[in-house]
């Protein structure tokens, strides 16, 4: 029914415009290229193109708004949503992308995270393992001195106790 709403919007559109005064509603046009027929129906249909914002209805003349002749000049009512549709789809396409790499986004920075923590922590092993190395080669550089003084000391400690 939709389908068929269009193309007869479409068609009448494209009546209207070409009109160069005020178009009657009851001239209408159905799928067949026949008039409406039932008055009632035609101003049911004016008023579904008025409500798009395609016409203006004074009572039984209806005018085209700037809208309408945008939408005809550019193809018609058909193409007009097509492209509203497709346009539609695009921005949906790009949303769901748009989310999806939020999230990706948000999983690489919460990885970012958990790796920044293990440099931090592997830094700070890395620190102590160096100041331990220096304590080490100190010891190994300078053991002879530290055996030497250890020697005097005890030697010292002989010679204060014979003299006391």
């Amino acid at each position: 029914m939709t389908e068929d709403i269009n193309k007869l919007i479409d068609i009448n559109l494209n009546l209207i415009c070409s009109h160069k005064s005020q178009f009657s509603i009851y001239d209408f046009q159905n799928l067949k290229g026949d008039r409406i027929g039932m008055r009632t129906e035609c101003k049911l249909f004016s008023d579904e193109m008025e409500e798009r914002d395609l016409i203006k209805r004074s009572n039984e003349f209806c005018t085209v708004k700037e809208f309408g002749l945008r939408v005809h000049s550019s193809g018609g009512w058909l193409k007009y949503k097509f492209e509203k549709e497709e346009s539609e789809r695009i921005k949906e396409v790009e949303r769901r992308d748009s989310e999806k790499l939020e999230h990706e986004i948000k999983l690489l920075q919460k990885d970012n995270l958990k790796y920044q923590s293990k440099i931090r922590l592997q830094e700070s092993r890395i620190r102590n393992l160096n100041e331990q190395l220096k304590i080490i080669n100190l010891l190994k550089s300078y053991w002879w001195l530290i055996a030497t003084f250890i020697g005097v000391g005890m030697a010292l400690r002989e010679l204060l106790l014979i003299i006391l």
